[in-house]
């Protein structure tokens, strides 16, 4: 709490409630020990009394007083008289500045990390030699920055560095994650599943029992071509996608999703055991 040179009126009042409380009370336990009022009631009555007037005095400073409301911060020191301290500690923050100088002069120099090697951006579907000295003149060197990047984003670099387009910028960031984890055979497993230049990737829905052809056509005229597109819908958004495009179904789409999903993760196996117990999807 900051310091105080003295007491306002309502805490001197207060102060001589509180004294006198005291006073009494002390008089009322100095009788009651001497024993020398017969009637003992008196003595105690003085005690309560005593006891009374303190509480009073104290629960008053509390509530009209209210010092909690001046405690300290404890961020912003309250010096009193000690000037003197901010004009010592100048000429010492100013000796230490050479110091620290000096250090810093003699502190080995590290010298900047190389920048990463380029990577072969053309191993990416769409991507040939013409964009990929775009994407260099753009500071994009590497699969990871491709794959850190939007189709839109690396469609605006390729304006303003004035590539005109021919495909799709659409699967180039999942290539490049791909291609930056080294996983070759994946990348190459979908690159053979992309078509229109790196535009679309197709899966052959027709591994799924119980999608023929019509049934697939159907689908990819909805712009769904990839099993994991039929795995995120329910059995009764794919019936209505196949029917409102004219397509009559043999069975039923209810195991489509679960067939999607086997596919999607590449567990043909669990796809060929979960097929042989079905017929029309059924």
């Amino acid at each position: 709490m900051p310091a105080q040179e003295k007491l306002s009126p309502t805490e001197q009042y207060l102060a001589y409630l509180t004294g006198l409380g005291i006073v009494i009370t002390v008089v009322a336990l100095f009788l009651i020990a001497l024993g020398t009022i017969e009637n003992d009631n008196i003595a105690t009555s003085l005690l309560i009394v005593g006891i009374v007037i303190i509480v009073l005095g104290v629960a008053g400073w509390l509530l009209l007083v209210r010092p909690w409301e001046r405690f300290d911060d404890l961020k912003t020191p309250h010096y009193t008289g000690h000037e003197e301290h901010v004009e010592t500690a100048a000429p010492v923050a100013e000796a230490a500045a050479p110091a620290e100088a000096v250090a810093q002069a003699e502190a080995p120099v590290t010298p900047p990390a190389p920048a990463a090697a380029p990577d072969d951006l053309t191993l990416i579907e769409g991507i040939g030699p013409k964009v990929a000295s775009a994407l260099h003149a753009a500071g994009i060197t590497t699969f990871a920055q491709v794959a850190a990047m939007t189709p839109e984003q690396l469609e605006q670099t390729l304006r303003e560095q004035g590539v005109r387009l021919v495909g799709s910028t659409a699967t180039w960031p999942e290539q490049a994650r791909l291609a930056a984890a080294g996983d070759l055979t994946a990348l190459q497993s979908q690159q053979a599943r992309i078509k229109g230049g790196g535009a679309v990737i197709e899966d052959d829905l027709t591994l799924i029992e119980g999608i023929g052809p019509k049934s697939a056509a159907a689908l990819r005229d909805a712009g769904i071509t990839t099993f994991a597109q039929v795995a995120a819908m329910t059995p009764e958004q794919l019936e209505q996608i196949v029917r409102e495009r004219g397509v009559r179904l043999v069975g039923s789409t209810a195991s489509w999703p679960e067939q999607a999903r086997l596919a999607a993760a590449g567990d043909l196996s669990g796809l060929e055991a979960l097929r042989a117990k079905l017929r029309g999807g059924n």
